[in-house]
């Protein structure tokens, strides 16, 4: 088994990313474990965060059901691959096992 081990946030120097990374915070995205484990590739992290703000703030599910979906999956524990988030993200197939 695979486990990526998140930087901190203070090892993050990409100032583009660390803007990514208030801006998904501010409107609730999940929580900061995901951008923290995709910045170690920071070229191929900002567009993936770029896609995920613009589907969350742009899309057309309302923002409050967003919300509430988001807190049930905050509840939920860590995946089989030991990473916590969102099991029904379509960024979860980036730690598939069939993908590493």
């Amino acid at each position: 088994m695979t486990y990526v081990t998140p930087l901190r946030l203070e090892a993050i120097t990409d100032p583009e990313m660390l803007e990514l990374i208030a801006q998904a915070r501010a409107v609730g995205v999940p929580d900061d474990l995901f951008p923290r484990i995709i910045s170690r590739a920071p070229e191929q992290a900002k567009p993936i965060m770029r896609a995920m703000l613009m589907s969350f703030t742009q899309g057309n599910v309302d923002q409050a059901e967003k919300w509430n979906e988001q807190h049930a999956i905050n509840n939920l524990q860590t995946n089989s691959l030991g990473i916590a988030g969102n099991l029904f993200s379509p960024f979860s197939v980036v730690f598939s096992s069939s993908t590493l």
